[in-house]
């Protein structure tokens, strides 16, 4: 744990995020946490913007963060028919399949599927990754 102030001492807005999982949780502790409320700063951007679409998420997914074997897929399995050979090898394993952040963007795969740093953070004994380059969560 840190506390980080300015130079000055002067306060200052903080926000600290954690993703779940991260941590594990320290046994009978419990802390407190002071909350301040921001004074209303009038009009946002959120109240000027509007739903362009929407989509329903798949009925069925499996819980990444407690997977222990995950079978994943990047750009580099060429499209959606390309994750019908991990969807294969993950049942085979008893796994879940997931996948890069560039497979979610094209569409191939649902977004609670991603894996990574924007994404859904995994700690499984076996991982195998196909066609996913460049991203040291991977």
């Amino acid at each position: 744990m840190t506390t980080a102030r300015p130079s000055d001492g002067a306060p200052t807005p903080s926000v600290a995020l954690v993703l779940s999982g991260t941590f594990t949780p320290i046994e009978g502790g419990s802390g407190s946490a002071e909350v301040e409320h921001a004074p209303d700063a009038g009009e946002s951007a959120f109240d000027r913007a509007t739903v362009a679409e929407s989509h329903e998420a798949e009925a069925k997914v499996v819980n990444l963060e407690e997977a222990t074997v995950i079978v994943a897929g990047g750009r580099g399995v060429g499209g959606e028919d390309g994750f019908g050979p991990l969807r294969d090898l993950a049942a085979a394993l008893g796994g879940a399949v997931g996948a890069s952040r560039a497979a979610a963007d094209a569409g191939w795969i649902p977004y609670q599927l991603q894996i990574g740093q924007t994404g859904k953070v995994v700690k499984p004994s076996l991982y195998i990754g196909a066609g996913i380059s460049g991203a040291i969560q991977h």
